[in-house]
């Protein structure tokens, strides 16, 4: 390939976009990071903070005959909040939010951090998209 040719390639190259498409093809995993790992798994927010605890006695009973964790606050009892996450890559900043009707009922109880990942999380997602990300690079510029 000519220098010209590169040169002009790279000129086309629309970092932002890219870096957003490949945010979205990774976007099975940044709300498993979320929902998974730092809700369900930990316990925690965004910021690492453990979710307060102690859950009501019924929940306990009724989280206990489901055979769900009662040591830590999940946000997750039938699923569907956590099936509702979504991750907004069409523009900077990106977010993570839900659809579930429960969403505002649950962030005026813990917050807007229920949303977002670690830093820990950050980073392995980071990872992986940095990995597509170049894959875009390569494949728009010919290389």
């Amino acid at each position: 390939m000519s220098l010209q040719r590169l040169i002009s390639r790279l000129r086309a190259f629309d970092v932002e976009k890219e870096l957003l498409d490949a945010v979205k093809q990774n976007e099975d995993i940044i709300r498993d990071l979320n929902t998974e790992d730092q809700l369900f798994s930990k316990g925690i927010d965004s910021r690492g903070n453990q979710l307060p605890l102690p859950y009501a006695p019924m929940t306990i009973a009724i989280k206990q005959q489901k055979g769900q964790p009662t040591n830590r606050i999940t946000l997750r009892d039938e699923g569907d909040f956590h099936k509702g996450f979504f991750v907004r890559a069409d523009k900077f900043p990106i977010e993570i939010d839900s659809t579930d009707g429960k969403r505002s009922k649950l962030v005026a109880e813990w917050g807007e951090d229920i949303f977002g990942l670690t830093e820990s999380n950050l980073f392995e997602a980071g990872k992986t998209i940095k990995s597509d990300f170049q894959d875009l690079q390569r494949k728009a510029l010919g290389i």
